[in-house]
């Protein structure tokens, strides 16, 4: 339905500007991820609220998006399945980290998942796909240094949460980085590529994701 909508969008909107197929085509596209992500960023706002977990599902999703943003990572085919898995994924996040977690269980996660973060920043990031690599060696390094800053302010904000006996929210911030991290590894592109293809089984359709 989304798709349908963005495509009749973007083909009014390309008759009115003369545009050729080509063009038209990256106006659906565009249109999509603007329409997909605002109905996902509404949705998961409103459920999160109708289950009380709104500001962990938020710390959740922006830590994700700025790692995913910086790092790369594997991502599901088309558009539609992003959007779904996204939306199960973010929720459940957001949902387990309002649980309660000792101190001590919470300092040990930081740990790894810094230690972790810092060996998937050296060993993969920028984590492009087939259809997107980041291959020179002067933009790679720079994406590195960009990840290693985000990753130092996430740590002053993941301890200054703990300090302040924030544990939810400290949780959500950490759960967002292992996650990010899981998607830059091998071993995320493989669960991934798994996943595709057990949802192709299901549903087709959707804009490939690039």
């Amino acid at each position: 339905m989304i798709s349908s909508i963005c495509r009749k969008t973007a083909e009014a909107l390309g008759k009115e500007l003369g545009s050729h197929n080509d063009q038209v085509e990256v106006y659906a596209y565009a249109l999509e991820i603007l329409l997909g992500t605002t109905l996902e960023l509404v949705l998961i706002i409103l459920l999160a609220t109708i289950f009380d977990i709104l500001i962990t599902t938020l710390i959740f999703l922006f830590t994700l998006a700025i790692f995913r943003w910086l790092g790369g990572g594997v991502h599901l085919s088309t558009y539609l399945r992003c959007l779904l898995v996204g939306l199960f994924i973010v929720l459940g996040m957001g949902y387990v980290a309002s649980l309660e977690v000792d101190c001590l269980y919470l300092i040990c996660l930081f740990s790894l998942s810094l230690f972790t973060a810092i060996y998937v920043i050296v060993k993969w990031v920028p984590a492009g796909t087939d259809k997107k690599k980041v291959t020179e060696i002067e933009k790679r390094f720079r994406q590195k240094w960009e990840s290693i800053y985000a990753l130092t302010i996430w740590s002053i904000g993941v301890i200054a949460c703990i300090y302040g006996n924030l544990y939810s929210y400290a949780l959500a911030a950490i759960l967002g980085s292992l996650f990010s991290s899981f998607l830059m590894m091998p071993a995320g592109y493989r669960v991934i590529g798994s996943l595709d293809n057990i949802l192709a089984v299901f549903s087709k359709g959707g804009k490939e994701v690039v």
